[in-house]
């Protein structure tokens, strides 16, 4: 693989269909790696998935993953910005924000990572509460 270019999906993706389709997270060096950020050296890769024996940080990934798109979902469904603390809502809401995050899911996006200094991060939430 090239250093700089290649990450661990790419990777995955020259073992099996299999593995880059179920490996959610990698070990590089023994550090947990997002499967779509570069390899910045030269490395030993294990992919992880739902299946291991231990998918402690898998399950991670996958709530804070559910988190994001969640956000998302909320964030088109209510045009204005909303403090939420606790949601109850009818029951024909929830499917239809259900429908939504289905919708999201079947587009079959992936999770890329936005790398920016602190200052810009600060810059673009700047308005959330």
């Amino acid at each position: 693989m090239n250093k700089g270019l290649s990450t661990p999906y790419s990777c995955a993706r020259h073992l099996s269909e299999w593995h880059s389709k179920n490996s959610i997270l990698a070990l590089v060096n023994g550090e947990v790696w997002d499967m779509h950020c570069l390899l910045t050296q030269s490395c030993e890769i294990q992919f992880l998935t739902f299946k291991d024996e231990d998918p402690e940080e898998v399950n991670k990934a996958y709530w804070r993953s559910c988190a994001m798109l969640m956000g998302q979902v909320l964030e088109s469904a209510f045009k204005e910005e909303f403090s939420v603390q606790l949601l109850q809502s009818p029951e024909e809401n929830l499917r239809a924000l259900t429908r939504a995050v289905h919708s999201l899911l079947h587009q079959d996006l992936p999770f890329e990572p936005l790398e920016v200094q602190p200052k810009v991060a600060l810059e673009m939430f700047q308005h959330s509460k």
